[in-house]
């Protein structure tokens, strides 16, 4: 007799996908595209500061070298060659079969990006006109939607913990208003270098002190400076001493001033609405205790017994448990296959880790999917959780997976 045993790798055999005629996409989860997605949010933040200071400032300001330019239009040349092969999600089911995919990219985003890339790559010619330089970088803050995207996906993660939750929120909302404010002072500063005025004056002919030089005149980083303390005030009761001095200068300010007014109460319905939460899960902590308390208070426990009592309940409420499938009631709503592959997944290799099951499962494949399916379930328990109690019956087999 001999005892058969699963190698490292034989419990994901029964998952290996057969020969199929058409070629697979890459999964949009996979760990290549989340660390590809993040590398592009640090480009498309990186576009969101230099593109508005190059635009006003044309190369004064950050001068952009021709290598990081080359850099920068290669990766998004790549983002567009990952977008054909990538899959995509249609009434909740992954499609992976790559001629759907890439016509459903070629029947979305394709022709954009594609037309932007273009300008981009048009752009690195010296004989591009400045006309068509700035046309070019207008283009590109489109391709800022993209952080959108990427930032639903880690949304889920900084709500995983409450901890951080209100720093997650703090570290959006300042890079939200720095993004916002850093956009309103760039044009505010290209406004008024504008040839045209219907007063003959801008904001920049006025002089920094009485006899001094005027903001044209100024350096580039103190003239960046006041206008973002320009945009700031347009958003707090700040005061500031340069004002609008044409029609066009008048007409940015009212528009700033009713952003700023939707802006605020925007970001205080948000905290407000954090703060909340986070006090109503405390406040429901805090009315469990006291009927504990009054409930021992009542049937008079001796007061050693109910202190244990208190610490323990206290205790146990601060552990948080690993959720179950139990805890989450969307996952009904799920059809049945994708219901089963998820219980493959998560039961398969605790299952084909025992000799007999696995063997079995060689006889049979579709063993695996049924008895992951119908049964066995997670249970989590705490330290102290008793699972086997003396005198009954054993109903259950346990496979501790962590602990």
């Amino acid at each position: 007799h001999r005892e058969v045993r699963p190698s490292n790798h034989s419990h994901l055999s029964y998952m290996r996908p057969r020969r199929q005629l058409f070629l697979r996409a890459i999964d949009p989860n996979s760990k290549f595209l989340l660390i590809f997605d993040g590398l592009m949010v640090m480009v498309c933040l990186h576009h969101a500061i230099v593109l508005p200071v190059q635009l006003a400032w044309v190369d004064e300001l950050i001068p952009q070298p021709l290598a990081v330019r080359i850099c920068l239009m290669m990766l998004w040349w790549l983002d567009m060659l990952l977008r054909f092969c990538t899959g995509y999600y249609k009434e909740g089911v992954l499609v992976m079969d790559f001629q759907r995919v890439a016509r459903h990219y070629g029947r979305t985003t394709f022709f954009l990006d594609l037309f932007i890339n273009l300008l981009e790559l048009a752009s690195i010619f010296p004989e591009a006109s400045m006309r068509e330089w700035i046309i070019i970088r207008i283009a590109k803050l489109g391709r800022l939607a993209r952080i959108v995207g990427v930032i639903k996906r880690v949304q889920c993660l900084l709500e995983s913990w409450k901890s951080v939750m209100l720093v997650g929120l703090g570290t959006r909302l300042v890079l939200f208003l720095f993004l916002l404010n850093h956009v309103i002072c760039c044009c505010w500063f290209w406004i008024g270098k504008l040839d045209w005025s219907d007063t003959g004056k801008n904001w920049l002919d006025l002089r920094i002190t009485s006899g001094g030089t005027v903001y044209m005149d100024a350096n580039p980083f103190f003239q960046y400076l006041t206008a973002l303390h320009w945009s700031l005030s347009q958003m707090t009761p700040g005061s500031m001493s340069v004002m609008p001095q044409n029609s066009a200068e008048r007409c940015w300010n009212v528009v700033c001033l009713f952003l700023g007014l939707f802006v605020s109460a925007l970001l205080i319905s948000q905290l407000a609405a954090k703060m909340v939460r986070v006090q109503s899960f405390n406040r429901d902590n805090l009315l469990q205790m006291d009927l504990l308390s009054r409930f021992l208070l009542e049937q008079e426990v001796p007061m050693s017994l109910a202190g244990r009592i208190r610490r323990h309940v206290r205790e146990r409420a601060k552990e948080k448990k690993k959720l179950t499938m139990a805890d989450l009631p969307w996952l009904s709503k799920l059809p049945l296959n994708m219901t089963q592959e998820l219980h493959c997944s998560i039961f398969a290799r605790t299952l084909l880790s025992h000799s007999v099951f696995y063997t079995w499962c060689l006889m049979d494949e579709t063993l695996v999917n049924e008895l992951t399916f119908k049964a066995m379930e997670l249970q989590a328990c705490s330290q102290s959780d008793d699972l086997f109690v003396p005198l009954q019956d054993a109903k259950r087999v346990y496979s501790v997976r962590a602990g």
